[in-house]
């Protein structure tokens, strides 16, 4: 079970567009295998994010990203006014530890925060911003988007 939830936090849980990174790589003109190849990623595995769209991890997302010189957010598509924590920090091509190491705060207080499952904190906030490109009041915004969502929904 350890494995399966660390799995989860570095997984792109919203908005992955599988039309966009296949569109990203049609336009490099480079085959996949190169790809693959210089992202130090399977081919199966981006055959599979092409063919079915599934949910890339963060972290192999990134490498491809750099690969085809783009920013992790040409894939990954969430509104500005639907974005919540988690989809700021993805759309950066971070995970919760690099978050959390970049920030000064630990990957739980990280994760709390992701979630809303912490009071809203000036302090942690001021330290999040930044990192993730925002100002405060739009990271207070996505936090309280995760606060009012839906039981079950992805934070």
């Amino acid at each position: 079970m350890e494995q399966r939830s660390r799995g989860l936090s570095r997984r792109v849980s919203r908005g992955f567009s599988r039309e966009r990174f296949q569109a990203a790589i049609e336009q490099a003109g480079v085959s996949q295998s190169d790809i693959a190849r210089l992202a130090d990623v399977s081919a199966a595995t981006i055959r599979s994010w092409v063919r079915r769209g599934g949910a890339p991890d963060i972290e192999r997302l990134t490498r491809i990203a750099k690969v085809l010189e783009l920013d992790v957010a040409a894939f990954v598509e969430v509104p500005d006014d639907e974005a919540m924590p988690s989809d700021l920090r993805i759309r950066c091509g971070l995970t919760q530890v690099q978050l959390g190491a970049l920030a000064g705060l630990s990957t739980t207080v990280i994760s709390g925060f992701e979630r809303a499952e912490t009071r809203w904190s000036d302090r942690k906030a001021e330290k999040i911003a930044p990192v993730l490109g925002v100002n405060i009041e739009q990271l207070r915004e996505a936090w309280q988007r995760a606060r009012e969502r839906p039981a079950g929904a992805a934070p």
